[in-house]
């Protein structure tokens, strides 16, 4: 039996003592004083300790399974089907999309990107990334859904500044043969395919960015499934991500100003600091929060879900992160949105097909906003911290 379960600890029970009462499950979400993880048991054999309680989300996960891989046109994607309709997008619209590949995975698969733009020189640039993690599918979906909503609404008077004003860099799939292994072995896998020293397989490229690698917040373990790797950028994906920053900067002597991540479950928009839970400090550390809550805002107003807002994962730590890495190095504005559904739906990671349109519905209109004031964003300390 699969069951999803709550176990929330009492005042002066910590969260470790929950982590590992449930080591061998796979946690899904966690908080102050609670996790929720994923469990491979029955209801007799369900983990207990003095001072936790458990609550049962759900007691049959893997029902939801067949719903939520459903592979078809205006479903979810496969790498196949991703990379033929972002070429079909650039085809159809040459005079502002490119189609590239920015690097290849570990099993040797194209890691695909469109470049939206009119490429004026001078001109704010952003980077838009999903899939990091391979269970995450509909942070495929939002990504690509707007680089089409770009194209095929590109005579709009918004999409139309977008398009003259900023160049837009989209990478829906960056954890691409994870995620075909999603596909035809183990849905809810969750690092690359990367084959360890010890034969294990996968690191976990959402903690393989050189900020707060070495900050012992990931596992060192090679079978765990937040492993950070053997070393920053050790992964040929995470890699390709450094090396597109060092293109834009080769190219135009600037940073990319703003990045959006897209993963999922919780409904929430993160911003830095990661690594520590601090929150980002100075005059940018104040745009940075205004740039986060403005997009809660935009979120909140386009649909019927609601996300909220905190800084890095607090009060879950990590390092190795991409955002922490872009703003540290780069002085990138860099956003996690956790797409839906909520912490503790019985869904989880397997969010069905027929749930992504509204997901994308409310998710495009924010991001285009979004983009907006990033490429109206002056700030001359950006080129500086490119020399």
């Amino acid at each position: 039996m699969t069951l999803l379960v709550r176990f929330v600890a009492e005042p002066g029970i910590s969260r470790a003592a929950i982590e590992a009462l449930v080591d061998e499950g796979d946690i899904w979400k966690a908080g102050g004083d609670w996790v929720v993880a994923r469990l491979e048991t029955d209801l007799a054999e369900l983990p207990v300790a003095d001072g936790v309680r458990a609550e049962i989300l759900c007691d049959h996960v893997d029902d939801f399974i067949p719903a939520a891989s459903v592979c078809a046109p205006g479903a979810y994607h496969s790498h196949a089907m991703l990379e033929e309709d972002m070429r079909a997008l650039a085809e159809s619209a040459p005079d502002i999309c490119s189609f590239e590949t920015i690097g290849r995975s570990f099993e040797g698969r194209t890691i695909p990107a469109l470049r939206l733009g009119r490429q004026m020189p001078g001109a704010n640039a952003a980077l838009v990334v999903g899939c990091h993690l391979a269970r995450e599918w509909i942070s495929v979906e939002v990504p690509f859904h707007l680089a089409r909503m770009m194209v095929e609404r590109r005579a709009d008077p918004l999409v139309a500044s977008l398009l003259e004003n900023g160049d837009t860099w989209i990478v829906p799939m960056l954890n691409p043969d994870g995620h075909e292994f999603t596909r035809t072995q183990d849905r809810l896998w969750r690092k690359n395919r990367r084959v360890n020293s010890d034969g294990s397989i996968g690191v976990d490229l959402s903690r393989n960015y050189a900020v707060g690698w070495d900050a012992s917040l990931a596992s060192t373990l090679p079978t765990s499934s937040r492993f950070r790797g053997t070393a920053p950028f050790s992964e040929p994906e995470s890699l390709s991500i450094a090396a597109l920053f060092a293109r834009q900067i080769e190219e135009t002597g600037r940073p990319f100003t703003g990045m959006l991540s897209y993963h999922a479950f919780s409904q929430v928009i993160l911003h830095p600091w990661s690594c520590t839970g601090a929150s980002a400090h100075g005059l940018d550390g104040q745009l940075v929060r205004q740039f986060a809550a403005d997009m809660q805002d935009r979120l909140n107003e386009a649909g019927p879900r609601v996300y909220g807002l905190s800084r890095g994962t607090n009060p879950l730590r990590i390092g190795g992160e991409v955002g922490d890495w872009a703003y540290e190095t780069y002085g990138t504005f860099c956003f996690t949105v956790e797409l839906p559904p909520e912490p503790d739906s019985p869904y989880g990671f397997l969010l069905p097909a027929d749930e992504i349109g509204s997901v994308v519905d409310q998710a495009t209109p924010a991001a285009i906003h979004h983009l907006k004031e990033l490429f109206a964003l002056r700030r001359t300390d950006l080129a500086a911290v490119a020399e």
